[in-house]
């Protein structure tokens, strides 16, 4: 059984969360950025998991000189849990948060999940270092923070594929949370 979007987004926690990190947010080099750990429960992490589709017809795979991965954006391919994260993701309580967090007020989630949802990488998999699109072509709206979640339980560093932060080529540049 899942969970509810709103059961996993606990608001008075990001409020405080919100709160204590906005300046080491808003400072933080090379452009503004927060890693947070624990921010939902083993037990949810773990049924999204198991949860994101197993059939490859689910999967657009990319495989080019940058990257060579799989990515589910199909919200109804998704399990009960796994698709209440990308709720709750997108939810209001969620957006508020990262609106404090970030003092940008007015942010819009994508519904559509462009170049989102669920990515996994096989053995030999890659996502190279690249700078992530800056307008939704179909909203036509500014792309201002991204929200990864890591799904990667007993992950060993001598695998490779460490989140690496590098300063935007040219003026910007974007927020990662």
């Amino acid at each position: 059984e899942g969970s509810r979007a709103s059961s996993l987004v606990d608001a008075a926690r990001l409020d405080a969360i919100a709160e204590a990190a906005a300046h080491r947010f808003r400072t933080a080099q090379p452009f503004p950025h927060l890693v947070l750990d624990g921010l939902f429960t083993d037990d949810v992490l773990e049924r999204v998991m198991h949860e994101v589709p197993g059939d490859a017809a689910a999967w657009t795979t990319w495989d080019t000189r940058n990257e060579r991965k799989q990515v589910c954006s199909d919200v109804a391919r998704f399990g009960p849990t796994a698709e209440s994260l990308v709720h709750a993701l997108n939810g209001s309580t969620f957006v508020r948060f990262l609106e404090r967090l970030a003092a940008i007020d007015g942010l819009i989630p994508d519904p559509h999940l462009q170049a989102a949802g669920y990515m996994r990488s096989s053995p030999g998999g890659f996502l190279n270092l690249h700078e992530d699109f800056a307008t939704h072509r179909g909203m036509r709206l500014e792309r201002r923070i991204n929200v990864l979640v890591y799904l990667n339980r007993d992950w060993c560093p001598e695998w490779g594929g460490q989140l690496e932060l590098h300063p935007a080529a040219g003026a910007g540049g974007g927020e990662v949370v």
